[in-house]
């Protein structure tokens, strides 16, 4: 039996015939056979054309999904399958999360993402490209996310020429020529002449005349030795005979004391006339003498003699004495000689007896020892 079109004007006043029963019948009869139900699907979202066809349609699409759904939980670490019931996948579909670790720091600001079954926003600043400048202490690297294109500043200046010896920054060594001369004191004058050196970060040349080897024989007064440098191959010239021997008693030459006596002499002839006790006066010594030897000539076998003065730990004062060739000894009682030393002779007095000759010669030596 075919399907009949249903009578769909029914109203109070129709009566109900037995075709319009049998029409009904029959099609409550065919709706009862799924395969017979033909679908209109004007949107054509099935393949099939009846109800038959449309639910096992529907029930491929429907394990074929849980199939996918199914594939996907697996990779996810979720174990299901196709025959899973809906609740069932969900409630695995809702455990996706509850393995996973990450905090809301472990997260990007602003991004989201599930854990723990929950949807959360992550808080891990984005420090995007962050570069940093060394220093004398650490700088810390701050938390967040750097994007890879930040670094930490170089220098060309960080060079083994441009530290100080003995400095090491960032594992580079000092040059052993690098040194601070800010606490240098020199200047020009205290550098030899024609050297170079640094002080206080400024390049000096020396002016400090190079004197070598200089050579000072002492004398009577200072001897200025000059300033510069002395290359220590100079010296104050010696002399053995700075002795004391050599030196006069009593005087200190460089820390030398004297005992040397110092002698002075003079000697000369005066002529004498015949007559007795004539002033005698010599004023040509350079000195006073300290011993006076006065020789007279009287004839040619006689000569009269006096003396004063000390010389060594001997001293005298004599007369006037006279010596003989033809008599033994000497004879006195000729009157004193008076000798008188002065500051460049001496006075003195001939004897008291009148000479032989009309002139004679008397003869002196006037000695000085000290």
């Amino acid at each position: 039996m075919a399907w009949q079109t249903p009578k769909t004007n029914w109203t109070s006043a129709d009566g109900v015939s037995d075709a319009d029963m049998n029409r009904i019948e029959g099609n409550i009869a065919l709706l009862r056979q799924a395969a017979n139900i033909q679908i209109a699907d004007a949107g054509n979202v099935i393949a099939a054309t009846n109800v038959e066809n449309a639910l096992q349609e529907l029930y491929g699409n429907t394990v074929t999904g849980k199939g996918k759904i199914a594939s996907a939980l697996a990779v996810m670490n979720q174990t299901a399958s196709s025959s899973d019931t809906y609740d069932t996948l969900a409630n695995k579909i809702k455990a996706i999360s509850t393995d996973a670790n990450a905090a809301v720091g472990n997260v990007l600001s602003g991004k989201t993402f599930y854990q723990g079954g929950a949807k959360r926003t992550g808080t891990m600043p984005n420090r995007g490209a962050y570069n940093i400048t060394p220093g004398t202490s650490n700088i810390a690297i701050p938390a967040g996310y750097h994007n890879g294109s930040g670094y930490v500043v170089g220098d060309p200046d960080l060079v083994t020429d441009n530290i100080k010896a003995g400095a090491n920054i960032f594992g580079v060594a000092g040059k052993t020529s690098v040194v601070d001369t800010v606490d240098a004191t020199a200047v020009a004058g205290d550098i030899l002449s024609g050297k170079t050196a640094y002080v206080n970060g400024s390049k000096l040349t020396g002016t400090m005349p190079n004197r070598g080897a200089i050579i000072i024989t002492p004398g009577t007064t200072n001897q200025t030795i000059p300033a510069g440098y002395h290359n220590g191959a100079g010296y104050v010239v010696s002399d053995p005979d700075l002795i004391a021997d050599n030196i006069r008693n009593g005087v200190n030459i460089f820390g030398v004391v004297g005992n040397c006596k110092r002698y002075f002499q003079a000697a000369g002839n005066i002529t004498l006339s015949k007559a007795a006790s004539q002033s005698i006066s010599v004023t040509s010594c350079t000195f006073q003498p300290t011993f006076v030897l006065l020789i007279c000539d009287d004839y040619s076998t006689r000569k009269y003699i006096a003396f004063k003065g000390t010389i060594g730990s001997w001293t005298a004062d004599s007369m006037w004495e006279t010596w003989r060739q033809t008599v033994t000894g000497s004879y006195s009682g000729f009157g004193s000689a008076n000798i008188t030393f002065t500051s460049n002779g001496f006075t003195a007095v001939s004897p008291n007896e009148t000479l032989y000759y009309s002139t004679e010669n008397l003869a002196w030596l006037a000695v000085r020892t000290e």
